[in-house]
């Protein structure tokens, strides 16, 4: 796994709407389920990191994470969520955007709805 895994179940989950008689959902709905699986931690969403991604077999890397894996994983889950209707997929999308509020690997926010704490640091 590398950089931007949740855009291949999503993908998936949008050609499932439109050829339903290919075995898009299946494929869409393992990979995706995989995918939170791996990129939760106790609750928390933990993206694979880029310093050494995700090789088969091998350790998850840590750290190194990136917004889009919390962005991709959100957008995978609203259109999951907007074809099965399925709060698991709330559950999903909330925790991709707390990881940007500072439920992360280091407990930092990345994001503030406070501008003056962005501008006093």
């Amino acid at each position: 796994m590398t950089y931007a895994n949740a855009v291949l179940p999503q993908a998936l989950f949008v050609a499932a709407r439109c050829w339903r008689d290919q075995p898009f959902l299946e494929v869409a709905e393992e990979a995706f389920v995989f995918l939170d699986q791996v990129t939760t931690v106790d609750d928390v969403f933990w993206p694979v990191g880029n310093c050494d991604w995700y090789p088969h077999g091998e350790a998850k890397a840590l750290y190194d994470q990136q917004p889009v894996e919390a962005s991709t994983m959100a957008d995978a889950a609203i259109t999951a969520y907007g074809m099965f209707n399925d709060e698991k997929y709330l559950e999903i999308i909330c925790r991709a955007h707390r990881w940007f509020r500072g439920e992360n690997s280091l407990g930092l926010p990345l994001a503030t709805s406070n501008p003056a704490a962005v501008a006093t640091g």
